[in-house]
């Protein structure tokens, strides 16, 4: 009896600690955005609890143990607790809480460093992910009890009160850490170089309360001179110092701080600031200072955001619309504006330095800068900088890779033949390493346009052009390295207004006539002309029956002698299928006309030939047996002539 009461008292303490342990006050619940994890806990012997916020999915007496939901800080507490044996993410929900590659960090291409390989959730082993080098964020704190940054973290001060508790109470701070150095712990997101050490410099409560310009003047100071301050003595002096601060008055205290922590080894790295159409355009302090790194935001699509303040300052852009980052109490979620590009160049720097400690601010600025992205003209100019920050290209730099594999480029829309109207010319693009930009040319008389992101694409209005006139569509994909692959083309414009023209193949697919595109037979000269054509549209077979459409061009008369269709089965075998019926929409069934090559043709007369209305053959198909085609080949003859 003796030894049951004793651990009857000992659960019962236990019990009242973990009710210390998970309670939270009331007041914060509003404030919190929380996640939530499946886990398996097994509980030391002899402890008998229930722990609050837990979702009980199944117990296991026997083993003292239980499989539940719970909040990513429940999980986090319960790892360090000396009353749980292990703790582990139920196997079923690995998806659910396994690291977010937020955007940002995949378009800046960092995880292909410490991950290895595009699109990487976890750090390869071996490679650099930021180890070693010391970032101070000069901002509202860092919430240092986060579960995705407290293994990183590891000093702080909290200049704007002056004591020693940099808790970020605004989340400002929080986020950009995050962005940063997130950690790879299959929680939440991961950063740009996940094993980066952070360290706190709170210089602000967030906003733009007065004061913040000397705590930040002593923040940079202490990052430079760390053991001339009885606060953080025995702290290393800082490599990157991250500012997600723009103040629109110039300081001569401020830029001659950031001067002496460049001339001592320090990279310095901050946001052009944010702006209203009718607010202050210019870029903020201290991003202005030449010893500073000026950086803008853009969004998913490589365009300048207005936000973004600009001028002749700014050095790079980065990501800065709809980022995903750590927010204060174990909370994720996502925001906009130039303080969230800022920390995604300021990884960048933490990465190189990781690869190559030796490197002064000037080598880290020009290693970005000659392996930046290139976007707008000239370069550099006042929107985009330098351009596109990227770290697979700048790591090429750092170790010298040479890469003489040219990238491989593919126009996949149009198809060389005849165009008309308003057309989308698509490209495809791929390389060992990375593809820089994809540019397209039209001649004659075009210049080449870039594109930056995929999907590569560019707009070409064929009506400013004759008819007639033979087009020549060039592509041109770059890599880093400058190696190009080229892709060409040529097409024949076919518009209104006298140009030439052919009927147009529409395929039925079960539920609507979709339409293939036009079919060359112009000749001028009235000879026949026999064009091939591979459907890309699968027809809807129904009892071994396909249903096929030509509708004449409205400008043009077409003369058709003769239309087949073949299916190619999968050992190269062409099968050709029978016409049962060819309905003209004005003359009926012309079957038998369509059926022999005996230069008897029917006509097919364009809108502006027959009152408004386009005339059209409705063709019918039938194979002997229910066959496997892998392709459908149609044939026409017959030949079209300018109608003016």
């Amino acid at each position: 009896m003796k030894d049951k009461n004793k651990i009857i008292k000992i659960n019962l303490s236990i019990l009242i600690a973990f009710i210390f342990l998970f309670a939270v006050p009331s007041s914060t619940f509003a404030y919190q955005e929380v996640q939530y994890i499946d886990a398996i806990v097994l509980l030391e012997p002899g402890i008998d609890l229930e722990i609050p916020g837990v979702e009980y999915k199944y117990r296991w007496d026997a083993i003292n143990g239980f499989a539940g939901r719970m909040s990513y800080t429940t999980y986090n507490r319960l790892e360090q607790s000396r009353f749980v044996k292990s703790i582990e993410i139920d196997s079923k929900s690995i998806a659910l809480a396994e690291d977010i590659l937020d955007w940002g960090v995949d378009d800046i291409d960092a995880e292909r460093i410490w991950g290895g390989e595009e699109d990487a959730l976890d750090i390869g082993s071996g490679n650099t992910a930021g180890e070693g080098i010391n970032v101070m964020i000069a901002d509202s704190g860092i919430d240092y009890n986060h579960v995705d940054l407290n293994d990183n973290y590891v000093w702080g001060y909290d200049w704007y009160d002056q004591d020693n508790d940099p808790m970020d109470e605004y989340g400002h701070g929080t986020f950009v850490a995050g962005i940063i150095a997130a950690e790879d712990n299959e929680l939440g997101v991961i950063g740009v170089a996940p094993k980066a050490s952070l360290y706190a410099a709170r210089v602000s409560a967030g906003g733009t309360e007065t004061g913040v310009l000397s705590a930040l003047l002593d923040a940079i100071y202490w990052a430079t001179f760390p053991n001339e301050r009885t606060v953080g003595q025995g702290e290393p002096r800082m490599d990157v110092i991250s500012m997600s601060i723009a103040l629109n008055d110039y300081s001569s205290a401020l830029e001659t701080m950031c001067q002496l922590a460049y001339n001592n080894g320090i990279v310095l790295i901050a946001a052009v600031g944010n702006k209203h159409p009718s607010q202050f355009k210019e870029i903020g302090y201290p991003a202005k200072y030449s010893s500073v790194i000026a950086v803008g935001a853009i969004d998913s699509n490589h365009i300048y955001q207005t936000f973004s303040r600009y001028g002749p300052e700014l050095d790079f852009v980065a990501p800065g619309v709809n980022i995903y980052s750590t927010k204060p109490n174990d909370a994720y979620g996502y925001d906009t504006g130039t303080s969230f590009a800022t920390p995604l160049v300021s990884g960048l720097a933490v990465m190189i330095l990781s690869e190559d400690p030796s490197l002064s601010p000037a080598d880290v600025k020009n290693i970005i800068q000659s392996n930046a992205i290139s976007l707008g003209s000239p370069v550099p100019n006042q929107y985009y900088g330098y351009g596109l920050v990227n770290t697979f290209t700048a790591f090429d730099d750092i170790l010298d890779i040479v890469d003489n594999t040219d990238p491989i480029v593919d126009i996949t829309s149009p198809s060389p033949g005849l165009v008309h109207d308003t057309i989308i010319i698509r490209a495809s693009a791929t390389d060992n390493r990375i593809v820089t930009k994809v540019q397209s040319k039209i001649e004659p008389g075009g210049v080449w346009t870039d594109d930056t992101a995929e999907p590569y694409e560019w707009t070409l209005d064929t009506t400013q052009y004759a008819n007639g006139v033979e087009l020549t569509i060039t592509v041109k994909a770059w890599d880093a390295q400058n190696n190009y692959d080229i892709d060409q083309i040529t097409v024949t414009v076919l518009n209104g207004g006298g140009g030439g023209g052919c009927p147009i193949l529409s395929v039925y697919d079960g539920a609507e006539y979709i339409e293939e595109g036009l079919l060359d037979i112009h000749n001028p000269d009235g000879i026949d002309v026999v064009t091939i054509h591979t459907l890309v549209t699968t027809p809807e077979a129904v009892n071994h029956r396909y249903l096929l459409r030509l509708t004449e061009y409205y400008t043009t008369i077409s003369h058709i002698d003769k239309v087949q269709l073949y299916g190619l089965l999968p050992d190269g075998t062409l099968v050709p299928l029978h016409l049962i019926s060819a309905f003209h929409s004005t003359l009926g069934q012309v079957r038998w006309t369509l059926w022999f090559n005996d230069d008897n043709r029917v006509k097919v007369l364009g809108a502006d030939h027959n009152e408004g209305n386009s005339e059209f053959i409705d063709l019918e198909f039938v194979s002997s047996a229910d066959l496997n085609f892998i392709e459908l080949i149609f044939i026409i003859e017959g030949h079209n002539r300018l109608i003016k």
